[in-house]
């Protein structure tokens, strides 16, 4: 609730069941959420995440192996202690990074690894440029980045190449007139399906666009 007041869950349980209801509700919904995957992958070709990609810890690039060993702690919560030992800090900085860091706005900020500050965010928060996303997609031999946690206006966006797809699946957010929007993937094929609430219909189309080695609407 610290960051969002009224509008955080929990206080959207509050007013919906009550705050005793409310409470038990949001407890059940963080139990449920520490069981579910930080991210995926579709096809060995797409990765889909919340935030977007981690710093890598480390001398080797092991970002999704230590998410795969069978030592990765499922979290309840992942805020940072001190005296959390350096093996669970690594494995919440590892997950806290998959879930909020977000496409650099401006590549200059970015490191020689192509990772920088995120100004919109905060501390322990980072943006990755075209060097990062680069080198991981390479690195595990994946095509795209699938990924939300920024409201665009039109529901999705491509950018960094179109290499990474933004899509946000709340419309109206916040009070706003914002579209909402799915990506469907069959058939070796990516499409988008964006939708305002109050619109005569849904669009469906494919990705339009370019890459090295055919267009972006399709898998190779």
């Amino acid at each position: 609730q610290n960051g969002y007041g009224d509008n955080s869950f929990k206080s959207c349980c509050h007013r919906q069941f009550g705050v005793s209801d409310g409470n038990l509700i949001w407890e059940k919904f963080n139990e449920t959420f520490s069981l579910l995957p930080l991210c995926a992958t579709i096809d060995d070709k797409i990765f889909c995440v919340h935030g977007g990609i981690p710093r890598v810890f480390g001398d080797t690039d092991r970002r999704l192996e230590l998410l795969r060993d069978p030592r990765c702690p499922r979290f309840y919560s992942i805020e940072f202690d001190p005296n959390d030992p350096p093996e669970l800090e690594m494995y919440k900085r590892l997950s806290f990074e998959l879930l909020w860091n977000d496409p650099a706005d401006d590549e200059r900020e970015c490191d020689a690894s192509g990772f920088g500050p995120n100004s919109k965010r905060g501390g322990n928060i980072f943006s990755f440029g075209l060097k990062a996303i680069q080198d991981f997609l390479a690195h595990y031999n994946l095509q795209y980045i699938i990924r939300a946690h920024e409201m665009k206006q039109e529901g999705l966006r491509l950018c960094k190449n179109a290499q990474v797809i933004t899509v946000f699946t709340s419309s109206q957010y916040c009070g706003g007139n914002n579209s909402a929007a799915a990506i469907y993937v069959g058939d070796g094929k990516l499409r988008f399906i964006t939708h305002l609430p109050g619109a005569r219909s849904a669009l469906s189309s494919p990705i339009v666009g370019a890459k090295p080695g055919g267009p972006i609407g399709e898998l190779s």
